[in-house]
């Protein structure tokens, strides 16, 4: 076997950089420093934290400083990496609608338990690293078209909706408290 060694400073900020180009996002020099010199341990890890802050970004529609960071992955600096669980992620979802993990893994169309299983499906895109696929299995087998339909939805809602960006907020929120 290969030994895989963490990345080094100069490569950190590289793949930071990158990835948040991908995500459409111009980060500050202090910005990149400050998540290269705190995401130490491997790439997936840096990727998922470019992913939160793209999250927090739209969430709050703002821009990313350092004190925003900070505040974005506190708790993966805490513990090393705090990605919340499937579970926890639909539970809140439903506490948030006064629903249960059950409502938003069956088969209801109602527009309350279709919209927290929305927001379910896009925190789990962008609090964890699970693909598509295994997002719709979560979901009672739905399939990686519908949670793609769902997580764009909810992004867009998210630029027009102030009530939904609170909800979102809130939940995730309460998914992170539970680290």
């Amino acid at each position: 076997l290969a030994d895989v060694q963490p990345p080094d400073l100069e490569t950190r900020t590289a793949i930071i950089r990158t990835k948040a180009a991908q995500f459409g996002m111009i980060l500050s020099e202090d910005v990149v420093q400050y998540i290269a010199e705190n995401i130490t341990s491997n790439v997936r890890q840096l990727e998922g934290v470019v992913k939160r802050l793209t999250a927090y970004r739209d969430i709050l529609d703002d821009t990313i400083t350092v004190d925003s960071v900070k505040r974005a992955i506190r708790d993966v600096i805490r513990t090393g990496t705090y990605i919340p669980t499937p579970d926890v992620i639909i539970e809140e979802s439903a506490r948030s609608f006064q629903l249960t993990g059950a409502d938003l893994r069956g088969q209801s169309r109602s527009k309350k338990t279709a919209m927290a299983r929305q927001i379910a499906m896009y925190l789990m895109r962008n609090l964890t690293n699970l693909p598509l696929k295994e997002i719709g299995e979560e979901f009672g087998g739905r399939n990686h078209a519908t949670v793609l339909s769902s997580i764009r939805k909810v992004e867009e809602l998210l630029k027009s909706d102030p009530e939904i960006a609170a909800t979102v907020r809130d939940i995730t929120s309460n998914i992170n408290s539970k680290n």
